[in-house]
């Protein structure tokens, strides 16, 4: 069993789409903040940019046409999109440094104001969104009020009806809703706190805090909740003062946000997340870092950070080859899984060095080699055929076990020779991590692990 972990540990092979470069699209040249995707039409996409601009393409990002929300000026960055599911015609923008809730009722070409306050409307995280379950229905929040308002009209009037953890001096930055039980609503707040309603944002309570520090600083920008297990809950944590540690990171919940351990990137300020089923047991999980420390953008890691994981959590793959500009802040301010108009997933993300895809139906498989503590061997699965290339095997026949990643035994092969294990062995295996072993009559002869992605 020793030398089982032992192997498992040193011999690593990852088979995964090809290379990056390939995947990663640049949709817009400028900065971008947030987006939205037309709900009954994937190729109808409105993005969120610098100084009251706005950008829409009606076929998937081929094609761009610039709006500007009444004239073009100042710093504002549009952080809150909302595409109307009851009137796809109806967009709703918010931000930071814009100061109201602006609606469009023709896709963007003119614009009334819809919510304006005594002091300045902040919205910068996704804190605006149509309520699953009922189409002409949105809820808003505010970042210094923490006031939650609906509407029952397709945001076209709004009603105060709650105010998150009133009497505490923390702020609101992000709102997401249960897809299943929409009266359920969870807030990311700061000092790295989440709070909780159960009467769709009139009362709530404090249930969670994340990261704990003196200086009180952190935020918690994004929450996204598992479609697997609604149990399943993941939160990013932001922070701004280079001292404030331990701080930052990705965090997951197993009790609907009762309790919480960090699975991921501590001290690293994270501030975009997203998930999706990846097997039946396992979430891949995307998240993006921000640094806009006060000081300095480098003072706290965060520049740059774009990961996933296949894994729930438990492995982290860091992508370095996304093509970001040169000296630039390379924040990431929203991610998002979507279905293309084939029923595809890609994956959007909106940085201050544009509007990027990550495209999985550009994938294939591709083998890595692996070099293990015996011998040479290389793992590739292609069009549900398992190759395993073993340069110096002697045996004749070999017995082939595969595990899934809990130990499940889901193929076994006897008596295989290696020419068949080169020219493949036919099976299916679903999106997850796997565990091969290799035994001939001597006992080990090898132990590699893979994962298959984009398939």
């Amino acid at each position: 069993m020793f030398a089982i972990r032992y192997l498992m540990c040193c011999i690593i092979a990852v088979i995964v789409s090809e290379p990056i470069t390939a995947q990663w699209s640049r949709l817009i040249d400028a900065p971008t903040y947030g987006f939205a995707v037309n709900p009954k039409n994937p190729n109808t996409i409105y993005v969120g940019g610098l100084g009251r601009k706005l950008y829409r393409t009606d076929n998937a990002g081929k094609t761009w046409d610039t709006l500007v929300v009444e004239f073009e000026t100042g710093t504002s960055r549009f952080t809150n999109l909302v595409v109307s599911e009851a009137d796809t015609s109806v967009v709703i923008v918010a931000g930071l440094g814009f100061g109201t809730v602006r609606r469009s009722n023709d896709r963007g070409n003119t614009w009334s104001t819809v919510i304006e306050t005594l002091s300045p409307y902040f919205a910068p995280s996704e804190s605006i969104y149509t309520v699953p379950d009922n189409p002409s229905t949105m809820i808003a929040g505010e970042l210094t009020s923490r006031i939650i308002r609906k509407s029952l009209d397709n945001g076209l009037t709004w009603d105060s009806i709650g105010t998150v953890l009133p009497g505490t001096p923390y702020f609101l930055c992000t709102l997401t809703p249960r897809r299943d039980s929409t009266n359920i609503i969870y807030g990311g707040c700061t000092p790295s706190v989440i709070a909780r309603s159960t009467d769709g944002g009139k009362s709530w309570t404090e249930i969670a805090q994340l990261s704990k520090n003196s200086f009180g600083d952190g935020e918690v920008p994004k929450i996204a909740i598992s479609k697997r297990n609604p149990a399943i809950m993941y939160a990013v944590v932001t922070y701004f003062f280079p001292d404030s540690k331990p701080n930052g990171g990705v965090f997951q919940s197993t009790d609907y946000g009762f309790t919480w351990k960090r699975i991921g990137y501590q001290d690293t300020s994270l501030w975009a997340i997203d998930t999706r089923p990846f097997s039946d047991s396992d979430d891949e999980i995307w998240v993006g870092g921000l640094s806009d420390g006060f000081g300095g953008v480098d003072d706290i890691p965060g520049k740059g950070v774009l990961s996933r994981s296949v894994t729930t959590g438990k492995i982290w793959e860091q992508d370095t080859i996304i093509p970001w500009f040169t000296n630039t802040k390379q924040n990431v301010w929203i991610l998002r899984f979507v279905k293309n108009s084939n029923g595809e997933e890609i994956v959007y993300y909106a940085t201050e060095d544009g509007f990027l895809r990550y495209d999985y139906s550009l994938s294939s498989v591709q083998d890595e080699e692996l070099i293990s503590v015996y011998e040479s061997v290389r793992l590739g699965y292609r069009q549900k055929n398992l190759t395993i290339l073993a340069d110096n095997l002697t045996e004749n026949l070999v017995h082939v076990s595969i595990m899934n990643s809990i130990g499940e035994v889901v193929h076994t092969i006897e008596n295989v020779s290696k020419e068949q294990l080169s020219e493949g062995i036919a099976m299916e295996l679903l999106n997850g991590a796997y565990f091969v072993t290799i035994s001939n009559r001597n006992g080990q002869y090898g132990y590699g692990k893979f994962l298959i992605v984009g398939q």
